[in-house]
């Protein structure tokens, strides 16, 4: 195994036992919460021809990993959508993380109101916290001035729904 193709467990401080990337995968799959630098093979739902993800840091509550699987139970119960991540940048909290998605997906498929209702039951907050952020990636499909635009409207139309749900 090269050293430029080495992956190192999160268990494993002073990097001393190389993984490639097959067990490197299969050792973080267990976890309920992944190292910040995790990044899975994408998981595109939906159809259609732009797709995005979305990173929802929530700070708080801790970062346990019972709370982590309660959420990914909620998310996944017939589809890995999601996954959840360590943000150094959060006091007590990780980030809930979405595979790319269609908008359509997110809109009819994906439980968030669901998710973000058992995280405030749990102590989380978000908006509220001061401590974090809603980052939206949106793959490179083609864009233009007006796309671009359309974007930035439907996320300020979806405004008071995601400060509802977290009643902030």
């Amino acid at each position: 195994l090269r050293n430029d193709s080495a992956y190192y467990s999160r268990d494993d401080e002073d990097d001393e036992e190389p993984l490639c990337y097959d067990c490197y995968t299969r050792d973080a799959r267990q976890r309920a919460i992944q190292d910040y630098s995790y990044k899975p093979e994408p998981i595109f739902y939906g159809n259609g021809n732009r797709y995005f993800g979305v990173e929802l840091e929530i700070d708080g509550a801790g970062e346990y990993s019972g709370n982590a699987k309660t959420i990914l139970a909620l998310a996944n119960a017939r589809e890995d959508l999601i996954y959840c991540k360590h943000d150094g940048s959060l006091d007590e909290g990780f980030e809930i993380v979405t595979h790319p998605l269609t908008l359509e997906f997110h809109q009819k498929n994906m439980p968030w109101e669901t998710i973000m209702c058992e995280a405030v039951t749990m102590g989380y907050r978000s908006h509220q916290a001061g401590t974090c952020g809603l980052h939206v990636h949106v793959d490179d499909a083609n864009h233009n001035r007006n796309s671009l635009k359309n974007l930035m409207s439907i996320m300020y139309s979806k405004e008071d729904i995601l400060f509802k749900a977290l009643r902030v």
